[in-house]
């Protein structure tokens, strides 16, 4: 029996200074780019709280759709609910189609947003459906969260995704988790107290879950649930204890009775036994002590004349050998290379990042790889990001191929166009 697992609240507030770019970035981007987008991330990233977080937000702004993956869904449900949305939003447009209200809000510059949660469980083909239904009308902004290996996987049987927008979900720093367990010990039945968040805490969750708030809870939750099986095992032995101690004291009473007078006749004879076994056990350890300590005397004095000159030869060896300086690594921006490729051949997406310090460890981790190893520095939206790829490949399929070479840190890697890099390179000039 453990403790049951309490759901969080409902709580959006976002952790860290990124997550909350993250969402200023979401918004400017169903404002003003065209493309439908994706929010991607590990499992338990966040991508939920996120566009949770904009809903809360921009309800009074657009009018939003929310739809989990994991529920049953049609075309025809969803057509239904962005009518009934407009329509809570607008009511003067209640006795027009969904197709006219969408040309209304495409002449008035407004946006209908249709978010899809989980979207890695909706069947093959209906992602494609969605995309392309939207950039039918151009009022209607929907975005897609996706884990990194869905995304993978969906990209096999949606081609369409290759027009989306990626937006990448970072994992919290050891600072950040710091203020996620402060937002946590704030909520009604707390997994984690106020006092008990200290540094100590932070590294080992941070090694243990990678960052991933997801994963944290689970730890955290782990932990609370071990603490309690320990609490049932220290009632038990305290019960055991005060059973035994009662025992004890009532031994007296007990050997009145002619019943039980029987019984404890063999106890006296018991301790003498007992002492006897000590003694015998006392005088075995103090001459096999007495041994050991005359042995270590003998082996000190002879080692001392044999190591001396042995260490000796080894610190005038150890004087000639030579010290080699290691040369530093330099690896520079792949865009000339990227630019001569052919536009319509593929390379596998590795990783999207802001941080250019996680892009050279991990060139630095693949030495025997960083021939074919590229990365390229773009700008988006005035903030620079740097693509790390692998490859050249004339087709989608034969890309797919090369994944089950990589290492196990690049099988969620996704083919795309260089023609798409090519195009980001010349924007970031």
């Amino acid at each position: 029996m453990g403790v049951e697992k309490q759901p969080l609240d409902d709580t959006y507030n976002l952790i860290g200074s990124e997550r909350v770019k993250k969402l200023d970035l979401l918004v400017k981007l169903i404002s003003n780019q065209r493309e439908p987008l994706i929010v991607c991330g590990a499992e338990g990233i966040g991508k939920t709280t996120l566009l949770k977080a904009l809903t809360l937000s921009k309800n009074h702004l657009w009018a939003i759709c929310f739809f989990q993956g994991t529920e049953p869904l049609s075309f025809g449900d969803i057509k239904r609910k962005l009518g009934l949305a407009i329509k809570a939003q607008r009511s003067t447009l209640s006795s027009e189609t969904l197709e006219d209200m969408l040309v209304f809000y495409e002449e008035h510059q407004q946006k209908i947003v249709l978010i899809l949660d989980n979207a890695g469980r909706l069947p093959s083909g209906f992602i494609d459906k969605l995309i392309n239904y939207s950039l039918k009308y151009p009022a209607i902004k929907i975005i897609f969260a996706l884990t990194k290996q869905e995304l993978s996987l969906k990209n096999k049987t949606d081609i369409a995704i290759d027009k989306c927008y990626f937006l990448e979900i970072p994992v919290l720093e050891k600072y950040d988790i710091g203020l996620f367990l402060k937002m946590l010990s704030t909520l009604p039945n707390a997994i984690v107290a106020e006092e008990d968040v200290n540094d100590k805490l932070q590294n080992t969750l941070y090694q243990r879950t990678n960052g991933i708030p997801g994963k944290i809870i689970h730890e955290l939750q782990k932990q609370t649930n071990s603490w309690f099986r320990w609490k049932q095992r220290l009632i038990f032995v305290g019960c055991m204890t005060a059973i035994l101690t009662l025992v004890y004291f009532y031994i007296p009473i007990l050997e009145q009775n002619k019943f039980y007078k029987s019984f404890f006749m063999g106890i006296p004879q018991i301790k003498l036994e007992i002492n006897s076994k000590e003694n015998e056990l006392k005088q075995t350890f103090e001459i096999n002590n007495e041994t050991i300590v005359e042995k270590v005397k003998k082996k000190k004095v002879v080692s001392n004349k044999v190591l001396l000159p042995i260490i000796a030869k080894s610190l005038n060896n150890h004087k000639k050998t030579a010290i080699k300086i290691k040369q530093p690594q330099r690896f520079v921006d792949n865009s000339q290379w990227v630019l001569q490729q052919a536009a319509k051949r593929y390379t596998l997406q590795l990783l999207l990042t802001s941080k250019k310090n996680a892009l050279l460890r991990i060139l630095k981790k693949y030495p025997k790889l960083q021939a074919k190893l590229k990365y390229v520095q773009v700008r988006r939206k005035n903030k620079r990001l740097y693509i790390l790829f692998y490859g050249s490949f004339t087709t989608k399929s034969a890309a797919y191929k090369s994944v089950k070479i990589l290492p196990r840190e690049f099988k969620q890697a996704w083919p795309k166009r260089f023609n798409a890099i090519q195009t980001e390179i010349k924007k970031s000039r």
